[in-house]
């Protein structure tokens, strides 16, 4: 048996090209093997890339409730210190007005005194006014004996 260029085929021939048939059968299921792993760590890279986003977004959730809770503390310290501020000026004012009244009940009674006490000088200024003039009237007359008349 011939093949078309005259060449017979020999036994060794048969092997020769059945043992390239399988090298090339051979090359071609390790190419699939190849890019069945090739795919499998594909799969396996974008699992775990996955898998990674996943953990940042849980991460990055965290840090906000985080900063939320952080944030709520703040406000609540915030509305704390206000109202405490708040109370503070107020019971200050309170303090103020309570210390003016005590100031102006103070004072109306030392008008009140005072004027009972120039009440009672006068009452007293009043009582005595005769008698001193009664005793500026003796002056006078024991002067004029005692000097003579004056002229």
């Amino acid at each position: 048996m011939h093949i078309g260029c005259g060449v017979p085929i020999t036994a060794a021939w048969v092997a020769h090209w059945q043992a390239r048939a399988q090298q090339i059968e051979l090359k071609k299921r390790m190419g699939k093997i190849v890019k069945q792993r090739e795919h499998h760590w594909f799969d396996v890279q974008q699992k775990q890339l996955a898998e990674a986003e996943q953990q940042e977004l849980q991460k990055a959730a965290k840090l906000k409730q985080k900063a939320l809770k952080l944030a709520a503390e703040q406000k609540e310290q915030l509305e704390v210190y206000t109202q405490e501020y708040i109370k503070r000026l107020t019971d200050e004012r309170l303090e103020g007005e309570l210390v003016r009244k005590k100031a102006l009940e103070e004072i109306e009674k030392d008008k009140l005194v005072e004027e009972a006490r120039r009440r009672q000088a006068r009452q007293n200024n009043l009582g005595t006014h005769p008698a001193v003039a009664a005793v500026a009237v003796c002056r006078a007359l024991t002067r004029r004996l005692l000097v003579g008349p004056q002229t």
